[in-house]
This record gives structure tokens, sequence and C-alpha cells, in this order.
């Protein structure tokens, strides 16, 4: 019996050897496919601004027209540029804070002391038509990201243009609140 067991020793210390020996090569074969940090810098360098965008200012600033600015740049950096706010600009409703894209229409009313609502003058009207209006115009609009632009588009292609703007309500994503944020800014 003692020679069995010497036996039985003998292959399981050859198959530990064994196994280690696996485990020991395959460590040193995966340190053959380590990513150098060099690699991450490149794909950060690929996600960061490397351009100019362009932005269309309209309304109550003080010199409108389009823009060209960097990547990345918020909307009060760009009525900075066109000179500031005039004095009756209406700004409740804008996002300042908000990061521009590439063709941005940037909406600024006047404060009117009629009825205390924002209005546009007609030669700078730059309300937004729900009915009408491309991806990147309504995505101008305070509170709406793509994805709600989307449902708004999907809405008006399946139910034809909107009669009013409280028809708005009935897009997935629009509630009370929002509605109350871009009503001065839409029409139907």
């Amino acid at each position: 019996m003692q020679k069995e067991q010497i036996k039985v020793l003998f292959i399981v210390v050859i198959s530990m050897t064994l196994i280690g020996l696996a485990i020991v090569m395959n460590v040193s074969n995966r340190q053959d496919h380590v990513v150098p940090l060099e690699r991450f810098d490149a794909i950060i360098d690929e996600r960061a601004p490397t351009g100019f965008i362009y932005v269309d200012v309209k309304g109550a600033v003080l010199k409108p027209g389009v823009y060209k600015v960097s990547e990345g740049t918020r909307l009060f950096e760009v009525i900075e540029k066109a000179g500031g706010l005039r004095h009756n600009a209406y700004v409740e409703h804008l996002n300042l804070a908000k990061q521009l894209h590439d063709q941005a229409l940037v909406s600024v009313p006047f404060f009117s002391t009629d009825n205390n609502q924002p209005m546009y003058d007609d030669q700078n009207s730059s309300m937004i038509s729900l009915s009408r209006a491309s991806k990147e115009q309504l995505t101008t609009l305070p509170n709406i990201g793509p994805a709600t632009a989307d449902n708004i588009i999907a809405y008006r292609e399946e139910h034809g243009p909107f009669e009013t703007i409280e028809a708005i309500l009935e897009v997935r994503g629009i509630g009370e609140a929002t509605l109350e944020t871009i009503k001065p800014f839409i029409v139907p």
C-alpha cells in the first residue's frame, strides 16, 4: 500500500506542477496584451473639442448675427460675443449655461411692458413653430433635448400639424412645467 500512496502523491505533485506552470504561462501571456496608457490618452483626445461651431443669435442682443465659436461654448458666452443683452431682453426662460451645438439658433425675446410677456419684433421673429421646426431648432428651446425633439417630430408626423400650443402636452416627455418654460418661444 505504501507504494500506491507514493504513486498517488507523485501524480498529485506532477499535476500541481503542471497546473502551476500553466497559470504562470497564462499570466505571462496576458502581460503581452496590456494596453499602454498612451492609447487611453488618444481616446480622450479624440473626444475633446477639436473645432468650431456656428451659432445664429437673434432677438434682444446688441449685435444679432451668425457667430463662429469654439465647440463647448455656453449660451451666455455667445450672447456676450453678440454684444450682450439689450435693456429689454427677456431671459427668464433661457438656460444661459446650456452648451451649444453647431447650427444652433439662439432666440432672445424682448420683454413687453404691455403684458409682462416676452415678445419678438417682426424683423427678428424667432418664434419656433412646433409644426415646422427641425430637430436642431427644437433643441434650442429650454428643457428640450434631442430625445424630446424626436418625440415632437414623431407626434406631428403621426397626427399632423399642431393646432394649438397646448397640444404639445400630448407629446411623450412634455408636461405642464415644460410647456410653461417653452411657451414664450413657440407657436403652433
